[in-house]
């Protein structure tokens, strides 16, 4: 979606009419990424949750090793 949107907003630059839009540019990748994370918040925080786990997990095991 955000590359579709980028490739039209860059087209126009070969005249040089609409420099201006150029600044579209981030917010459409912002507003897409935003849109991804909302969509897989749930599977992000079950990632984050189990990348938690293993490191309290292999911190306990480095303290019982030293």
């Amino acid at each position: 979606m955000q590359g579709a949107t980028s490739l039209g907003l860059v087209a126009d630059d070969v005249t040089g009419i609409g420099v201006a839009d150029d600044v579209l540019i981030p917010v459409a990748w912002g507003t897409a990424t935003s849109i991804w994370v909302w969509d897989n918040r749930e599977v992000i925080r079950d990632d984050a949750r189990e990348l938690s786990m293993q490191f309290i997990d292999h911190s306990i095991l480095l303290i019982f090793i030293m």
